[in-house]
Order: structure tokens, then C-alpha cells, then sequence
């Protein structure tokens, strides 16, 4: 007869036996993680949009004409929209200004036609014009382009505008050599009516994403601005990146609606209109370079249970580190990059997860939720790994991507004094006393859109000498952008 009580005591004792045995192995588990660093699965990775976003909106413009340029500005200010405009030498315009101010982002204009040839190179009118196919000139062109630009706005271009198309394939293979990204209007140019980013012929497959474009100012149509914002819409829903090409100094070319004023003003609520998408507006050079970083950048995550390692890994091919001269001007395609690569950083289940978190080393950091954050990791233009370490704070200090508030505007016998809530650079807009700028129409407006002044420094106070704005026949308007570019236009008196 089996003693059933002694077996059911053996089983249980055995059963408790093995439940501390697991117990303790689990423990100890816990103990080496807590006490070893190790790499977590897809916690960092190089952000497909810049700075973390969702969706990516472009708009641009080229020929730096003063009647386009100042309206496309204050417009821009107005709905707080990143524009991009592709500068030439052949507009000796004061577009450098603009460029400080830090509204609009300043790409390069690569002319290819007859007139803007001969004005980039001072050819008489009866010499005979450079050709548009000859390799050599469209290079020399490009170069002699490139050191006006760096000389003009302090930095190297990222994207082109290419103008004209009809460049031969030995010219077009030649200028991989030099850029990141670029654009025409022609079909038969260079990138067929696109931006187009490229590793010498294509970007890896992991670089691909959903990506459209529009020209809604050449839309004949009465519904040219609901067209374009249709297409932004899919762009939206497919997490994609929306571009527009727009003649600031000829809108509106067709209908009287499509004036870029209203397109930026529906772009604004259409933006508005999806709380549920982080959607920045963004320069074309700028996602450009955030797109390469994808290719030649890759991010990993450690937890050492008291602090987090983002790993940044660069590795620049050889043909991005091959110089070039013109005339005592030297550069490198990878001298294109100008900001840092955006990091998203997921710190569910690690050791400061729910935490708010510092960034040693890194340019920015961004808090999007509890545990997912934006960081801008340092690029130095060479292969090598950056380390950024994470580390638990009371006192956080995120980039600020609030608007910025004029707080008081106030006058004295010299100047009125406008203060500000955060620190930002200052644009007065002068207008027709009267007239919205809703009412402006650049191509029948010559200079109706002023500047009288300027302030590029960062302060939360800036004075405005009365001396300035003393004009009885015209209307100001203050423009106020932030470090973080974002920006507002109010009208003063």
C-alpha cells in the first residue's frame, strides 16, 4: 500500500525546492544585467525625417528678386514655415541678409541657360554665350558657384536647383561628384522635375520612403492650393516627405487664389489638422543631409543601469572626402553637411525609462513622450563613432519648439522696445498703409514688401529706432524666429 501523504510531501518539497532554485537563478539574471552594459535591440536609430518627424514638408523658390524674396519671407514668418531658396550669383541681391534672419534656408541655383552663363561669367554680349552641353563649363560653372555661395552665406550647399536641363551625361556624372541632392523643372534635367538624393547613382533601399511634389503656383486651375494640399495630404498618411517649387517674384502666375500667402496658410492648417503626426516643415538641403546620414550613419543603445550610450557610427564613402579647387576655394562633398544627424531614442525598459534625461555631447535633445526622445548627435565629416551619454536630470533643458510671444511692445523718445518671451532674432516688414499682406501679389507688387531693418542676435529685447519706422504711409510688421526656427509676424502700428 502506497503511503499517498509522505509522496505528496516529497512532491512538494521537491516543487518548493525547484520554485527557489528558479527564484534565485532569476535573481541573478537581474543582478547581471543590472551590473553589465549591454546593447538594446532597435532603442536608437538614425530618424527617417529630420529631427523626428513623421512627415517632412518642402517648399521652395529660386531668382532672388526683392519683390519675391521679402514677400515669400514675411509670409513664411507669418505661418512659421522653413522655406528653402536657391540663391545665383547672377541676382547680385543682398540675399545674405535674408539667409541671417534664419527664416528661410539658402541652397544653390545652378544656371545652365544661355543669359545666366554669360552673367555668371561676365561673357560680352557679342562673345559668343558658353555652351550648355560642355562639360567643362557646366563644371566650372558649379565651382566658380560654390565659392560665391560659401563666401555669400557661410556655408557649403547641400542641394542644387539645376536650371534649364539639356546638360550632357558627362556632365551629369561629373556632378555626382560635388552634391547631395538637387532639382529641376525640366523632364529632360537632371532629376526630372525632383529632389532626388544619391550615393553616386542610388541610395541603399533602406534609405527609400514616400515621397512627392507639386508646383502649385503653375496650376491653372481655381483649386491649384486644394490640388497641392491633396497631395501633402498623401504624403501625410504615408508618413512621407511633400515638396513644392513655387516663383515667389511671378505668383500668382494663373488664378488670383494661388498666392502663396494663401497655400502657406493652408498648408499651416492642414498641418494643424493632424495633432496625431509630428510634421515639420523643412529646408530641401537639410533633409537632404538627414536622409544620407541614413546611409552612412547607424545608432545602438546601452544600458549600464544607471545611465544610457547612444553609439553614433559614421562611415563616409571615399568619394564624399575627394577635394576640389577652384581659384584658391577648396571643398568636399562631405563639406555639404552643415547639421547634425537626428537620433530617436526609445528607452522603454531600460534602466531610465520614464525618466527625464540630459544629452552629454550631443547638439539638442527633444522629448516627444515619456520614453522616446530626439537627439542631434555631432557629425565631423570623417568615419569614426560618437558617444553620447544619457544620464537621469531634475532639471531638463529640451529644445523649445514653442512659438515665441511678443510680451509688450513699448515706446520711448529714441525707440520702441519689443520683448519677447524666449530669445529671437528680429525682422521689420514695412507694407502700404492698408494692405494685408494677404492682398500682396508679388508679380504686380514691386517692393510693396519692405525691410527697413534687421536684428540677428538672439535676445528677448530688441529696439527699434523711431527713426525707422516713422513713415505714415506705410505699415510695420515685426517677423520674431527662435533658435529652433520657429517663428511669428505681428503687426506693430
Amino acid at each position: 500500500m502506497i503511503n499517498t501523504q509522505q509522496s505528496t510531501n516529497k512532491n512538494s518539497l521537491s516543487a518548493k525546492n525547484s520554485k527557489t532554485s528558479s527564484l534565485r537563478l532569476f535573481f541573478s539574471l537581474l543582478i547581471l544585467l543590472a551590473t553589465t552594459n549591454y546593447a538594446l535591440a532597435n532603442s536608437a536609430k538614425i530618424c527617417e525625417h529630420y529631427l523626428g518627424a513623421d512627415v517632412g514638408f518642402t517648399q521652395s523658390t529660386d531668382a532672388t528678386f526683392s519683390k519675391g524674396l521679402y514677400y515669400g519671407e514675411a509670409c513664411a514668418f507669418k505661418f512659421n514655415i522653413e522655406a528653402t531658396v536657391y540663391d545665383s550669383q547672377a541676382y547680385d541681391f543682398a540675399s545674405g541678409d535674408v539667409s541671417d534672419s534664419g527664416r528661410c534656408e539658402f541652397q544653390i541655383y545652378l544656371q545652365t541657360q544661355e543669359w545666366g552663363l554669360r552673367r555668371v561669367f561676365k561673357t560680352p554680349k557679342d562673345a559668343p554665350a558658353p555652351t550648355l552641353k560642355d562639360p567643362v563649363t557646366q563644371i566650372e560653372n558649379y565651382e566658380k558657384h560654390v565659392k560665391w555661395f560659401n563666401n555669400r552665406h557661410g556655408h557649403m550647399p547641400a542641394s542644387v536647383s539645376y536650371q534649364g536641363g539639356g546638360a550632357s551625361t558627362a556632365t551629369t556624372g561629373k556632378l555626382f561628384n560635388y552634391l547631395l541632392a538637387g532639382r529641376t523643372s525640366k523632364p529632360d534635367g537632371l532629376y526630372n522635375n525632383d529632389i532626388a538624393v544619391w550615393a553616386e547613382e542610388s541610395l541603399p533601399s533602406k534609405t527609400k520612403f514616400y515621397n512627392v511634389s507639386t508646383r502649385f503656383g503653375d496650376d491653372p486651375s481655381d483649386t491649384a492650393i486644394a490640388n497641392a494640399i491633396a497631395v501633402f495630404e498623401e504624403a501625410i498618411k504615408n508618413n512621407g516627405w511633400f515638396r513644392d517649387f513655387c516663383h515667389w517674384h511671378t505668383n500668382p502666375i494663373h488664378s488670383n487664389k494661388a498666392t502663396l500667402y494663401n497655400f502657406y496658410k493652408a498648408v499651416r492648417k492642414t498641418i494643424n489638422a493632424h495633432p496625431e503626426k509630428r510634421i515639420v516643415t523643412v529646408g530641401s538641403g537639410t533633409h537632404a543631409q538627414q536622409a544620407w546620414y541614413r546611409a552612412i550613419a547607424d545608432a545602438s543603445l546601452k544600458d549600464d543601469g544607471g545611465k544610457l550610450t547612444v553609439s553614433v557610427s559614421y562611415k563616409v564613402p571615399d568619394w564624399m572626402l575627394k577635394k576640389w579647387s577652384y581659384e584658391g576655394f577648396t571643398a568636399r562633398p562631405v563639406d555639404c553637411f552643415t547639421i547634425p544627424a537626428s537620433v530617436k531614442v526609445d528607452t522603454t525598459g531600460t534602466s531610465l525609462a520614464g525618466k527625464d534625461l540630459t544629452a552629454m555631447d550631443a547638439s539638442s535633445i527633444r522629448k516627444l513622450s515619456p520614453n522616446i526622445f530626439i537627439i542631434e548627435a555631432p557629425f565631423n565629416k570623417t568615419t569614426e563613432t560618437i558617444d553620447i551619454t544619457l544620464a537621469p536630470t531634475t532639471s531638463p533643458r529640451y529644445a523649445n519648439e514653442s512659438l515665441p510671444i511678443i510680451t509688450s511692445i513699448t515706446k520711448d523718445a529714441q525707440n520702441w522696445t519689443i520683448t519677447t518671451n524666449i530669445p529671437v532674432k528680429l525682422v521689420i516688414f514695412s507694407l502700404p498703409s492698408g494692405v494685408d499682406l494677404s492682398e500682396i501679389q508679388a508679380k504686380n507688387s514691386a517692393n510693396k514688401v519692405k525691410v527697413p531693418l534687421r536684428q540677428n542676435t538672439f535676445t528677448l529685447s530688441h529696439k527699434i529706432p523711431l527713426s525707422i519706422v516713422s513713415d505714415s504711409s506705410l505699415d510695420y510688421y515685426a517677423g520674431v524666429i527662435s533658435e529652433q526656427k520657429q517663428s511669428t509676424l505681428k503687426k506693430l502700428f
